[in-house]
C-alpha cells in the first residue's frame, strides 16, 4: 500500500446508548444537526504523509479567525498551512517490515519495561485506521 498522499476521515470512534464502542460515519456526523461542532470538526479532518516522514493532522481554519490573524500567526511560524487546511499537530511516521508506524509522542512504562511511542498503522479494508479514525484516501 502507498501511504503518501492525502487521506480523509470516514469513520470516527463514538459511543452508543449503551456505552458501547461504534464507528460512526463521518458523513452522518457532518449532516447531523444535532452533533457537536468538535465533533464535527473532527469528522472533517484530513491527514496527510508526507515524504518528508511526518503525518499531519490537517483541520479546517476556524471561520470566526479574521484572516489578518490568520495572516500574522502563519507569518510568526504559529500557524503552518496546507492548502486551505491548518496544521493541528504532526508525528514522524515510518515503514517498518511492510507495516507502517507513528511515533504518538506518548511515553510510558508497563510492568517495568518501557513502551513504544511507535503506533502500528492497522490496514483496513478501504483504507488504514490510527488515531481514532478509520481513514479512505481524499
Amino acid at each position: 500500500m502507498d501511504i503518501k498522499g492525502l487521506w480523509k476521515v470516514d469513520k470516527v470512534i463514538g459511543f452508543d446508548e449503551n456505552y458501547d464502542q461504534i464507528w460512526k460515519d463521518a458523513q452522518a456526523i457532518i449532516n447531523d444537526p444535532e452533533a457537536d461542532a468538535d465533533e464535527k470538526q473532527m469528522a472533517q479532518a484530513k491527514v496527510e504523509f508526507g515524504d518528508d516522514g511526518m503525518v499531519r493532522m490537517l483541520m479546517a481554519i476556524p471561520e470566526d479567525l479574521p484572516k489578518e490573524e490568520l495572516d500574522a500567526a502563519v507569518a510568526e511560524g504559529e500557524i503552518e498551512l496546507r492548502g486551505d487546511m491548518m496544521v493541528a499537530e504532526q508525528h514522524p511516521w515510518k515503514e517498518e517490515d511492510s507495516k507502517f508506524f507513528f511515533d504518538s509522542g506518548i511515553q510510558g512504562e508497563a510492568f517495568g519495561e518501557e513502551l513504544s511511542s511507535w503506533e502500528e498503522i492497522t490496514e483496513t479494508e478501504n483504507g488504514i485506521e490510527m488515531f481514532t479514525f478509520r481513514l479512505v484516501k481524499a
